[in-house]
């Protein structure tokens, strides 16, 4: 199990991840650059909140991640606009 980790504290667990690929934006328009970022959903513990950095455990290495509440957001139709 891939474990999610605060100030050396287990507060949690992996359940799936993978990388996903995105078009960068320019002035709201999306350009030609695709980019490519990891994504994951975990459950932690309640005192975790939206915007607070954790380590996740990564085949033995700990790598940061940020806790969002979406990983998407649709406010300029036609455009899905990733949140990076």
């Amino acid at each position: 199990k891939t474990l999610v980790f605060s100030a050396d504290q287990h507060i949690g667990w992996v359940t799936s991840g993978t990388m996903v690929p995105y078009f960068q934006f320019e002035s709201d328009i999306p350009t030609e650059v695709i980019g490519k970022r990891s994504i994951g959903f975990a459950y932690v513990d309640s005192s975790v909140n939206v915007g607070d950095t954790v380590q996740i455990d990564v085949r033995g290495k700990r790598l940061n991640a940020l806790v969002v509440d979406r990983h998407m957001r649709q406010d300029m139709p036609p455009y899905a606009r990733p949140i990076v």
